[in-house]
């Protein structure tokens, strides 16, 4: 049985894709995070069957934790950038806003319909909340 829950990197998906990103040279990992906010772009029917709206929450949240000017004061952002840290810096990451802005916005609804309580898909609301508000300050 997986972990998983409502946070950015509170599944097993999202701690492999931490792994492999770590596992590599910083300069090809923004690359990675690329192909995969890409992958739901080109094809949203694939949410749920090849890629998994877990993965892609957390590619935004890389992305968004390696961006200046979100509320690094807040314990939700410290809790995440802290998770996110070993990727991090990523060069060229700013040039992922776009494409990760437009990925959550098609994984959010996945994300958030599948909970087991009410709770918690409020809790995944939040998530994406916070991700897309930090994506877009850096707009």
């Amino acid at each position: 049985m997986g972990t998983f829950g409502t946070g950015p990197f509170d599944s097993d998906g999202a701690l492999d894709l931490l792994d492999d990103l770590a596992a590599r040279p910083a300069d090809s990992r923004a690359d990675v995070l690329a192909a995969l906010l890409g992958r739901p772009i080109a094809d949203p029917e694939s949410i749920g069957r090849e890629l998994f709206a877990d993965e892609v929450v957390a590619a935004v949240a890389v992305v968004a934790s390696g961006l200046s000017g979100h509320r690094a004061g807040e314990q939700w952002w410290h809790d995440v950038a802290g998770k996110a840290a070993a990727v991090l810096p990523i060069p060229d990451l700013d040039r992922l806003v776009p494409t990760a802005t437009a990925a959550l916005a098609i994984v959010a609804e996945p994300w958030g319909r599948d909970w087991t309580s009410p709770d918690y898909a409020v809790a995944a609301e939040e998530t994406a909340r916070r991700l897309a508000e930090a994506l877009s300050a850096a707009d």
